[in-house]
């Protein structure tokens, strides 16, 4: 059967078209890495915000602490102004047994005064400590709500980052399918490729028809080599899509302990690795590393070496006819 170029070409075309929207999703792959290095600075800078504020939480503390040992200081004051009490009514029992009728009024007055003082310095105490209770109450449900509020982010954060990656992963997969659906499309039109044309009884007849066949033959070469480079661009774009899910494992499986220095080390190293791959892949186009590209090549070579082989045949057969 002859070859159909133009839907060859056709089929070529749509696969350019699809390894664009390949390219364009690989740029949004790494987009998509960018954003996930921002959001692990964002959550940094968070952990370093909610840093500080514990350290305002254990301020505040100690605030609290500095204002139960003034309460402390005054409940010793109160101490000494009740031994101030007992000394004044003893005093006031000795006059009174002094002179009982003279210092009945100074008594009373000095006992007025004395519940005055004492009136005045629970009020004063109780209202010093409500007011201290009330600050400390509201400064502790302020920076709890802070801290909550902190931590919500945070979830909400990482509930994204595992949008993100779920989504990453499943776009990985969608491009391996079809990967794997455009390659048995390409292995079943070489499979094709393989037949022998039906030219042979005419190609006896007339030089012109031998002419017609080694153009098919160069053809169906053509075509070849255009599918080879075809199977090397795909396999190319699936080596950068691994490298740059290994990237991106590597960020979210370093450590959160690990030195800035040490970070950059490696994302350096995975990034030379990744150059290194891609630049393998341009000056090395005949090998192939995960699929048979061997089976490959074979099957490829294989059609050309048929119709030398049956185009030789042809011709001992054309000669010798016109010999006879």
């Amino acid at each position: 059967m002859k070859l159909d170029l133009n839907i060859v070409l056709k089929e070529i075309y749509s696969l350019k078209i699809v390894l664009c929207e390949k390219d364009e999703e690989i740029e949004k792959l790494h987009k998509q890495l960018a954003n996930s290095c921002r959001q692990n600075k964002i959550l940094k800078d968070t952990h370093a915000s909610l840093l500080s504020e514990i350290t305002q939480l254990n301020n505040a503390l100690s605030d609290l602490h500095v204002s139960i040992s003034e309460m402390k200081k005054n409940d010793v004051e109160r101490k000494t102004w009740l031994l101030e009490k007992e000394n004044l009514q003893n005093v006031f029992i000795e006059k009174k047994s002094r002179n009982y009728v003279g210092t009945t009024k100074r008594n009373g007055r000095v006992k007025k005064r004395i519940k005055k003082i004492q009136l005045e310095c629970k009020e004063n105490m109780k209202k010093e400590q409500l007011q201290i209770e009330s600050k400390a109450l509201l400064t502790y449900e302020s920076y709890i709500n802070k801290v909550k509020e902190k931590e919500n982010q945070i979830l909400a954060l990482q509930e994204e980052k595992e949008i993100l990656q779920n989504e990453k992963n499943q776009e990985l997969v969608k491009i391996s399918i079809e990967f794997e659906e455009k390659l048995n499309k390409l292995k079943s039109q070489l499979s094709k490729t393989k037949g022998t044309h039906p030219l042979q009884d005419h190609l006896r007849k007339d030089d012109i028809f031998r002419q017609k066949y080694i153009q098919i033959e160069k053809e169906s070469k053509e075509e070849t080599s255009k599918l080879k480079k075809q199977i090397q661009e795909l396999q190319s774009q699936v080596d950068n899509l691994k490298y740059s899910n290994r990237f991106l494992n590597l960020q979210q499986t370093t450590p959160q302990n690990i030195t800035r220095q040490e970070r950059d080390k490696l994302t350096g190293t995975a990034e030379e690795s990744f150059k290194h791959a891609t630049k393998r892949l341009k000056t090395n186009e005949n090998e192939f590393s995960t699929f048979n590209k061997n089976e490959i090549k074979s099957s490829l070579s294989e059609p050309a070496k048929s119709i030398k082989k049956k185009l030789f045949n042809i011709d001992q057969n054309y000669f010798g006819k016109s010999n006879i």
